[in-house]
């Protein structure tokens, strides 16, 4: 009964202009299982079969990903929508793939790597396919600077949605085991990478001390890395690194007494709010606590968020996922060196890059892909992920002004980092109560062109009234730069 395959079905036809009046067909099949296990990873498998006389293409994106969408709702109702993004880290491959006339493609996805099976009960998932499918006709296929794919034959019109449902069983310890193990088994032996990928990425996703010694069969024939297995925690994945760390592999020996130096180490820790009012700046800390006897160098990138990738799930159960990106010229890039014992903390502003414009509960996660090593040389083990819940109260006019004040205070002080960590917070604060915070910024010449377009956005009459007054300025940048968003503005 469990192995029960659920189907989805969608039709490609492609229109073309041959001889005859000829039509090309291609059935794009999607396949995942009607029931599965607690902590049983779910595996969506698609395939593309051509049942035309031509060949033809198809981009699924990124690592055959990045071209889906799923939304997802759990049995306690909560829906969440997700887009696979491009891994912040690691190597992603853009593919195109021909299928011959009468010939069939097919990839799977571990779709726990985006979507929570944590309950048990009926998971319901919606799918959006919106890449590319085309017939070759003696086409090139164009890779673009930005990775993206132009197949310049006729496009194929696709019925781009599906949906299936899911039961999610009580956890069973032999289903557990058998599926471990035959993971493990195509992770080291089969023929295909692909399918070595496929398994490897499935068996990462058993989140049950189970997995645990197939894990680590894993890590010793080469084929996994450590990060599933600190995930897993607790004392039976402690007892694998110890035996890890006797291994005749040096690497794999070094990696795991890294880990076990560091088990009880918070390495990396965030502290967020948990309770803002709306339009109130949203402000993080990231603190690195250097356990080590040596010290340890940290690259946290530009504005110390570059290797930061970003998960928001709105109030609605919208999910979406940001990589901060801007201009070094306009930020510090920061490579710490943190000395033995000792910390570093930065200051994120979570409003510059996230959008938290409705009260309501948010769902934060937040991944760090920065290096972390130690001055031998070794990579630090590190928490790199960890989630969190932020509640955006009413907007409230007294705590919106002291808010504001304080950070006036804090964006005229002579310290830097004080300063344009201040400055950064104010100009999110998109409220008319911010205006003479920024006005006096400004006219203090402190990040003329981020305080002038912070005003411009918040608009209104006070906004336009506050850079009429600008455009006064004996400063000529600052009368320049508030014209210009004048202009902008009406």
């Amino acid at each position: 009964m469990r192995m029960l395959i659920r189907a989805i079905v969608i039709t490609v036809l492609v229109m073309t202009a041959h001889a005859g009046g000829a039509q090309l067909t291609a059935v794009l099949s999607c396949h995942v299982a009607a029931t599965t296990t607690l902590h049983e990873p779910v595996l969506f498998v698609f395939s593309l079969e051509n049942r035309s006389g031509e060949s033809i293409a198809a981009d699924f994106g990124m690592d055959d990903k990045t071209k889906f969408v799923f939304r997802h709702t759990r049995p306690d109702g909560t829906v969440i929508t997700a887009r696979p993004g491009t891994p912040s880290n690691g190597i992603s491959f853009v593919t195109v793939h021909t299928v011959a006339p009468n010939r069939r493609w097919a990839s799977q996805l571990t779709l726990d790597e985006w979507l929570d099976f944590s309950q048990v009960g009926t998971h319901h998932v919606e799918i959006t396919f919106d890449g590319v499918i085309a017939a070759l006709d003696g086409h090139p296929v164009v890779l673009q600077a930005d990775g993206s794919v132009v197949l310049n034959g006729q496009p194929v019109s696709v019925q781009r949605t599906g949906s299936f449902a899911v039961e999610v069983l009580p956890r069973d310890e032999a289903v557990l085991r058998s599926r471990c193990e035959g993971w493990l088994s195509a992770a080291t032996n089969a023929a295909a990478p692909q399918f070595q990928s496929q398994a490897q990425a499935a068996l990462a996703h058993v989140i049950d001390p189970i997995a645990i010694p197939y894990l680590a069969r894993a890590i010793e024939k080469g084929n996994m890395d450590f990060a599933p297995l600190a995930r897993i925690g607790g004392p039976e994945a402690e007892a694998a690194l110890l035996q890890l760390a006797q291994s005749r592999d040096e690497k794999v020996a070094a990696v795991a007494k890294s880990f076990l130096a560091f088990k009880h180490a918070n390495v990396l820790s965030y502290d967020v709010p948990t309770h803002v009012t709306l339009h109130e700046p949203i402000v993080a800390q990231m603190t690195l606590h250097n356990e080590l006897n040596e010290p340890v160098h940290v690259d946290f990138g530009s504005n110390a968020v570059e290797f930061i990738t970003f998960g928001l799930v709105d109030p609605h159960g919208v999910k979406a996922t940001v990589t901060p990106k801007e201009p070094g010229d306009l930020s510090p890039v920061w490579r710490d060196d943190v000395e033995a014992f000792r910390t570093v903390t930065h200051t994120i502003v979570l409003s510059r890059w996230l959008d938290f414009s409705e009260a309501g509960t948010y769902q934060l996660m937040m991944d760090f892909s920065g290096s972390v090593r130690a001055t031998s040389a070794s990579a630090v083990p590190t928490n790199r992920s960890a989630s969190f819940r932020i509640t955006v109260l009413p907007r409230d006019e007294a705590a919106l002004t002291a808010t504001c004040r304080n950070l006036l205070i804090e964006a005229l002080s002579l310290a830097p980092l004080t300063y344009l960590d201040a400055i950064d917070a104010l100009t999110t604060v998109r409220d008319p109560i911010a205006i003479p915070a920024l006005v006096e910024v400004t006219e203090h010449d402190r990040r003329v062109s981020q305080t002038i377009e912070a005003i411009r956005l918040i608009g209104g009459v006070a906004a336009k009234q506050a850079l009429q007054r600008l455009s006064a300025s004996p400063n000529v940048q600052v009368a320049a730069m508030a014209l210009h968003a004048l202009d902008q503005i009406r």
